[in-house]
């Protein structure tokens, strides 16, 4: 009877093992997860295609995926506040992995910071647009995670997966918590892990190579350090600081002058948005506008997400 027991608590655990629940956040950390999980299992993504990576409500079908996770990764409060409330009532036996906690990255600061968007939504925003001196990628600090809270980034960018080199780092982490979660899969997850961390550096030289002659774009917000500080890219500006603001008028008509100078010769707006700043931006004028992806809607990998962006930026600003 007791050799029945072990055997079948030996295979509950070898199902569990085969069967680990994981659920992400947003669809960039989907991608790299999944990476990780290959030849495992498939994580499950909360954010919806379209939904709001910062306001999302989630669903009772959400709620339910919480409830039942092993393990749930998310890039953290900074980027996704809607889910920290709800993981503080996941189970206890549920791990998680909170990206923007992941030690070994720096995080590129702009200088000069200062209000420049003319907010009519009643927002502050300390983006720093003027960025005379470029990205500073290699300050040698760790993230000061007391960082403000929502959706004003201010000089804090949470959208670190733009950079391949700091979604190899993710990636590395995601490895050891889920090796902590299905031992009997760790060493899979290492090895996926640096299989991964491989085909991002040829992925980095790549994106080097297609955005090496881009100059005179404007971004539609500050989301973009990673990426503009890994591949020594320098944005003429923003129209906000961050996606769920308004860009003012007396702003515009700074964008404006700029355009019309020939300064800005490409304008890029997000998937799933229709700016009417757009218009306002490029009437009269032959100025190129692009659509840009940084959460890989329709990216298939990770991979795909980080050409997608240097393509839509080197074909708009090449």
């Amino acid at each position: 009877m007791l050799r029945l027991i072990m055997v079948g608590l030996f295979c509950a655990g070898a199902a569990r093992a085969d069967d680990l629940r994981v659920v992400t956040d947003i669809r960039p950390v989907q991608m790299l997860t999944s990476e990780i999980m290959q030849g495992v299992g498939e994580p499950v993504q909360l954010l919806p295609a379209g939904g709001s990576v910062h306001d999302y409500a989630m669903r009772p079908s959400d709620a339910a995926r919480l409830a039942e996770a092993d393990h749930i990764i998310w890039v953290g409060e900074g980027l996704t506040p809607w889910l920290e409330r709800p993981l503080a009532n996941v189970a206890e036996n549920a791990g998680q992995t909170e990206l923007l906690q992941v030690e070994g990255w720096a995080l590129p600061v702009r200088e000069d910071h200062h209000e420049r968007h003319d907010d009519d939504g009643g927002h502050d925003h300390d983006d720093g647009h003027d960025d005379d001196d470029g990205h500073d990628d290699d300050d040698g600090r760790d993230h000061d995670h007391g960082h403000g809270h929502g959706h004003d980034y201010g000089a804090f960018d949470p959208h670190g997966w733009l950079d391949p080199a700091v979604a190899a780092i993710w990636g590395r982490a995601i490895a050891a918590d889920l090796a902590v979660a299905d031992p009997d899969n760790a060493a899979t997850y290492f090895a996926n892990a640096e299989r991964l961390a491989s085909e991002l550096d040829v992925l980095a030289e790549d994106v080097s190579d297609m955005v090496a002659d881009v100059e005179g774009f404007l971004l539609p917000h500050d989301a973009y350090q990673y990426f503009e500080a890994r591949f020594g890219l320098h944005a003429v500006g923003m129209v906000t600081g961050t996606d769920d603001a308004r860009p003012g008028p007396t702003h515009l008509s700074e964008l404006r002058a700029l355009v019309a100078q020939g300064e800005v010769t490409c304008l890029l707006y997000e998937v799933g948005t229709k700016p009417g700043w757009i218009e306002t931006l490029g009437e009269g004028t032959d100025v190129k506008v692009a659509q840009i992806d940084p959460l890989g809607v329709a990216a298939e990998d990770y991979s795909a997400l980080v050409r997608g962006v240097a393509q839509a930026i080197s074909d708009c600003a090449g």
